[in-house]
């Protein structure tokens, strides 16, 4: 599994290069040690394996975008293959492969009229979601309902904030009350609520009270907006400004594995300053303002000179905001930074792409001048 993730890893970053001439080939290889790159490379764990099958699919797209070439029967397998794997080992995928599923469309024919690529593109998003939720329902035939922590937790959240109690009856543990609550309330994750053998919240046990529970969380958010909002912000923040570098004072355990000179330099590393550094640039929500200017550069770039760098500027961060916005509804947790691993490799994976999509709005400034 390792290998295979490295494979992905590499391959987007051959097929990301082979876009560029000289010197900016070489970014892609820097690139992938980059803390919010490298960091989570080495990991095996499902965010990892979303995000490399899906950065895969991105630059081989990313590569016949820029070359104006129809993909070709086997990039389109490939690309088939590899994306239904990373939008069947997670959920959150399933939100990102609309987008995805266009950018295929588009490349199968760049010549296309908007509406046949919208008609093509949704035609490829039923495929591979129909897909993957029988290949899901054949081998996962028993349903656990996860997402109904989701709703739990954020009924727990609404009831505190406002001091009523609207979690339904059947959801309640033996174990529950207003103090126990109160008092295993995690801000950033559900696990103290659910998980635990003295669990307080308990999932519905049949459609009748799910649907009852789905409804009442429908009906609170409503009710009482800004509670709900200030739950859902408070996780966001916390995502958003975790880094997955930390310092050495506060790893508790294996610490006696670590030799003395290895000790001596990361004490030497955090007292000059720089692991707080480290932990700063690998923090995504100071990246939030430039995906937003990289998305409106390079859908101006596109429309201004029809550089086809903008429509991969623009699709890169298009992806990269996305994951941002569906863990804001969804997120049962915001103390992992791996969640946002997607998020961190399509935004740094596309700054040559914004260098590109410059030089070409300033090429078509000075022309028009000239004139």
């Amino acid at each position: 599994m390792l290998l295979t993730h490295l494979g992905l890893l590499f391959s987007a970053a051959f097929w990301l290069s082979r876009c560029f001439k000289g010197m900016g080939r070489w970014f892609f290889i820097g690139v992938l040690f980059f803390p919010p790159i490298f960091s989570h490379s080495g990991f095996i764990v499902k965010d990892v394996s979303f995000t490399l099958s899906y950065l895969f699919c991105i630059s081989l797209l990313t590569f016949y975008t820029i070359q104006k070439k129809p993909l070709t029967i086997s990039a389109l397998i490939s690309i088939f293959l590899i994306l239904f794997y990373g939008t069947a080992v997670k959920y959150q995928a399933i939100f990102l492969l609309p987008l995805l599923s266009f950018w295929i469309a588009y490349c199968m024919n760049p010549l296309s009229t908007c509406l046949k690529i919208f008609i093509k593109g949704m035609g490829i998003w039923g495929f591979l979601w129909g897909a993957i939720i029988l290949f899901n329902a054949w081998a996962v035939p028993q349903k656990d309902h996860a997402w109904q922590y989701v709703k739990l937790y954020d009924l727990a959240a609404i009831s505190l904030e406002t001091g009523e109690d609207l979690i339904p009856a059947y959801s309640k543990s033996l174990h529950f009350s207003k103090e126990a609550l109160t008092i295993n309330f995690n801000p950033v994750r559900v696990d103290e609520l659910v998980f635990p053998q003295n669990a307080l919240l308990v999932k519905g046990k049949n459609d009748e009270e799910r649907n009852h529970l789905w409804h009442t969380w429908f009906d609170s958010v409503l009710k009482h907006p800004k509670a709900y909002l200030k739950h859902r912000y408070r996780l966001s923040k916390n995502l958003l400004t975790l880094s997955p570098i930390k310092s050495f004072h506060k790893i508790q355990s294996n610490q006696e594995a670590v030799s003395g000179p290895i000790k001596k330099m990361l004490y030497l590393l955090e007292d000059l300053g720089i692991m707080e550094f480290l932990q700063l640039i690998t923090s995504f929500y100071i990246y939030i303002p430039c995906v937003f200017l990289y998305m409106g550069l390079g859908w101006f770039a596109y429309r201004r000179t029809r550089t086809p760098y903008g429509i991969s500027l623009f699709m890169m961060n298009s992806l990269a905001l996305c994951p941002i916005l569906v863990l804001f509804v969804f997120s049962m947790a915001s103390d992992a930074p791996r969640y946002l691993y997607i998020s961190a490799c399509c935004f740094h994976l596309s700054h040559p792409f914004m260098l590109m999509c410059w030089k070409s709005l300033r090429k078509s400034n000075t022309l028009r001048v000239k004139r």
